[in-house]
């Protein structure tokens, strides 16, 4: 069954998904039973049963903590928990994916969120673009967004830049902090694989 709500926001009846409660746009638990997740849709929500899925309709943004996920389309799959009622354990975003969490900004072009795991997956046909601050860093591959590990790794032609500093390598794995004033900023990056480091006079 398939119904198609034709409004900005999506309101259905409290109990047409067991455990699932409906506000101001969809309000689900998260897979690992943390933080709920909350998806909003400008051009309104599908909701497939029998592939057990919900797909929002762009602009759409998914709201989890302090990370927020926005992009053109949004397909959240569900399963039931223990408890009985239903909770999201992944959700796939295509075109003008941004990510941000306080300090950080990541785009691309699509993107696969692991929520059981709190993982992000970037993609694109032009590089992956995550910024921190004064760093830059960009792939031609994938970016994973490591939320719980606080950690970024950039697979596939990797590059990171401050000023007048330069690595790329195959595989860049960006750490970072948490500052006194709350944001995220990076504090170590590891290379691995045909590793160039290029400065303004070296």
């Amino acid at each position: 069954m398939l119904n198609t709500v034709k409004k900005t926001l999506l309101i259905l009846m409290l109990g047409a998904v067991p455990g699932v409660a409906w506000a101001q746009g969809l309000d689900l638990s998260g897979g690992d039973g943390n933080e709920p997740l909350t998806i909003d849709a400008q051009g309104g929500i599908e909701w497939n049963q029998q592939d057990q899925v919900f797909i929002a309709s762009g602009p759409a943004k998914a709201t989890r903590g302090d990370t927020v996920l926005d992009a053109d389309e949004m397909r959240a799959h569900y399963r039931p928990s223990g408890s009985g009622s239903s909770e999201v354990f992944r959700m796939d975003a295509t075109g003008h994916v941004r990510i941000t969490s306080p300090g950080r900004v990541a785009t691309g072009g699509m993107a696969i969120y692991d929520v059981d795991n709190s993982v992000i997956v970037l993609k694109d046909a032009h590089p992956v673009t995550l910024t921190s601050g004064a760093d830059i860093i960009t792939t031609n591959g994938q970016l994973e967004f490591w939320d719980k590990r606080n950690m970024a790794v950039a697979r596939g032609g990797a590059e990171a830049v401050r000023a007048d500093k330069r690595i790329s390598a195959d595989v860049l794995t960006a750490h970072f902090i948490t500052n006194s004033v709350g944001n995220t900023e990076l504090d170590r990056l590891e290379a691995f694989d045909n590793v160039i480091i290029t400065t303004a006079t070296e």
